[in-house]
This record gives structure tokens, C-alpha cells and sequence, in this order.
């Protein structure tokens, strides 16, 4: 029973899993984990100390090897009385993974936790927090130097804070591992000048194990008419289309989009307004960084505004529209 209720709670935050390397990455430690402390330690035990003797002993220890311990306490007496209920091991391994899985999916998918960074006398991010969830469009506003760049460059472990923590997935960001499920729209774009726009969308296909076809990244960006050109040959509008494409190219879990806007025209806009729906649609997460604030109002889920480094508003559309500190940020933003 213990183990179909975690099993049934799992399918239901399937829109919002974590990637099929980190699942079956969990799935596979809860394995391990319950073939050592329910079928080792746990059966090996019993005859010695008795069910509720062995039951404390491998709870007691299967807690003390986390760092929440007590919630692990917990979690280890359901897992142990499961397979002592049972006799069998498959259910608490099922029940331990589909829990492993649900912990995940509920957990920010990138964060920054107090963060500080500073370059030389100026400050560009003070004691800021900041997350991104599964399934969410969080915009990031605020006007030029508020330390919108900084706080992605942190996040894709291009820079390192001063203080605090940046994690992706759970992870530092600097790891290879960590930004592999990560797609990226930066401010400056730059492409091969020589190639051309199909073989710098295959390029980048071919880092991807199992990436979006070709053709599909071609029609849905509108890039069909400009496949054969070279990369140095386009418009700025051009290059930004084809640079969201390659940022769709991986089916990534996570979208960083800084500035996507800029230099589109308004059906290129729609067509990047659909992309990012359809991907938190499916579960997938994007921070986005604007000074549209109709893109704000058309896709953001949460708004977090930063002005001078720091944090001044944050929560959803509707609860922070009528704050001073949104339309401080809005007005400077419009006068810029």
C-alpha cells in the first residue's frame, strides 16, 4: 500500500520530473540503498535483536548516514516496516525511488541562496535568493546594472559568488553534469561567420544525445527561408532566432533567455512567446530576463525585481503589480 502511494503520488507531479538522468540516478541509490539497509542490515539482524529490535537499528543508522536526520528516521522506519509487512524487498525499493523522485521534483530546479558578488567597488548582487521551479516561467526585471546578467552568469557557473551558494539541479554549477539539461539565450550573440545556419544548428545538435530534429528547430523558430545563409550574413534578428533555436536544440529541462527579445520583430516575439509556453507547458523551467514588461505579463509566472543588487519585489504577476517597489522598477525601466 505504502509503496502505490508513493508510486501514485509520483505520477502525479509527472509534468514536472526531473530529467531521465537524474531519475534513474535516484532510482538507482534508493536501490542500493534499501538492498544494504533493509536487506543486509535489516534481515541480518532480525534473528539477533527481533523485527522491532533490527527495525530501530537500521532506521537509527540509515538516519545518521544523512544530513536530515530525523526526516530520514522517519523515511527509514516506513521503508523497513514496508518490507518486513511484505517479505519482500521490491517494495521498498519502489516506494524509496518513486520518494526519492517526488523529493526532486518538488525542489528548485536552480537557486542562488545569499548570495554576494562584487567586481572591484561595485556591487552587483547583495544577499540575494532566488529560485527557479519545475513547469515555471520566472521573470527577472529590474533596470540595466541591477545584476540581472550577474545572477545568470552565477547560475551557469560562468562566475563564482563572493558569498553564498548557486546550485543547478542541485549541484555546483561549474560541473559538466549540471548544465547538461540547460539550454541558453545570452545578451551578445555570436555565430561562425562560415557556416551556415542548418550546420550550426547540427553542430550543436551533435553535442546532444537525443536532440530535437533539424527540421522541426526550423519551422518552429522560422528559420526555413534561412538555413542555406551564413552565420556572419544574418541581422541581429536573424541571429537572435537562430540562437533560440540552438537553445531548444538539447530539449532542455531548464531555459535561460537574457534579453530574448531584443532585436525581434513582433511574429518572432509570438513565435519565442509559444516556444517558452509550450516548454513550461511540458514541465520545463525558464528564467527570463526583459525589459518587455508585455512579455512579463504574456509568460511569467513569478516576477523577481532587483534594483542596485538587491532583491525589492518578488512574487506573481497579480500579487506584486500594484507594489512601490514594482513600479519604481517599471518606471525606470520605461524611462530607460
Amino acid at each position: 500500500m505504502t509503496a502505490a502511494l508513493f508510486a501514485g503520488a509520483a505520477r502525479r507531479v509527472l509534468c514536472a520530473r526531473p530529467p531521465a538522468a537524474l531519475a534513474f540516478a535516484l532510482t538507482l541509490r534508493a536501490t542500493l540503498e534499501e538492498l544494504f539497509w533493509r536487506g543486509l542490515v535489516l534481515a541480518g539482524f532480525s534473528l539477533a535483536l527481533g523485527a522491532v529490535g533490527a527495525l530501530a537499528l537500521s532506521s537509527s543508522a540509515f538516519g545518521c548516514m544523512h544530513r536530515r536526520r530525523r526526516l530520514h528516521l522517519v523515511t527509514g522506519l516506513a521503508f523497513g516496516g514496508l518490507y518486513l509487512v511484505t517479505g519482500k524487498l521490491l517494495a521498498p525499493i519502489v516506494a524509496h525511488a518513486a520518494y526519492n523522485v517526488l523529493v526532486c521534483s518538488t525542489l528548485p530546479v536552480a537557486e542562488l541562496r545569499q548570495v554576494r558578488k562584487r567586481f572591484r567597488s561595485s556591487v552587483a548582487l547583495d544577499d540575494v535568493d532566488l529560485e527557479v521551479r519545475r513547469g515555471e516561467v520566472l521573470a527577472l526585471v529590474g533596470p540595466n546594472g541591477a545584476g540581472k546578467s550577474t545572477a545568470v552568469s552565477l547560475l551557469l557557473g560562468l562566475r563564482r559568488p563572493d558569498a553564498g551558494t548557486a546550485k543547478l539541479y542541485g549541484l555546483d554549477p561549474v560541473r559538466p553534469e549540471a548544465r547538461r539539461a540547460v539550454g541558453v539565450v545570452p545578451q551578445e550573440i555570436d555565430l561562425p561567420p562560415a557556416l551556415r545556419v542548418r550546420e550550426i544548428v547540427d553542430l550543436v545538435r551533435a553535442h546532444h544525445a537525443d536532440p530535437e530534429p533539424r527540421p522541426v528547430l526550423l519551422e518552429r523558430f522560422g528559420l526555413e527561408r534561412l538555413a542555406g545563409r551564413q552565420g556572419g550574413g544574418l541581422s541581429l534578428g536573424e541571429r537572435r532566432r537562430v540562437a533560440l533555436a540552438l537553445a531548444f536544440a538539447g530539449r532542455p529541462e531548464l531555459i535561460f533567455l537574457d534579453e530574448p527579445s531584443a532585436g525581434l520583430d513582433l511574429e518572432s516575439r509570438r513565435t519565442l512567446w509559444r516556444a517558452v509556453r509550450t516548454h513550461a507547458d511540458r514541465g520545463g523551467a525558464t528564467l527570463l530576463t526583459t525589459h518587455h514588461l508585455d512579455e512579463v505579463r504574456a509568460l511569467a509566472d513569478a516576477v523577481v525585481v532587483l534594483a542596485g543588487g538587491r532583491v525589492v519585489a518578488r512574487g506573481t504577476v497579480d500579487e506584486i503589480r500594484g507594489s512601490r517597489q514594482l513600479e519604481d522598477a517599471y518606471l525606470e525601466l520605461v524611462r530607460r
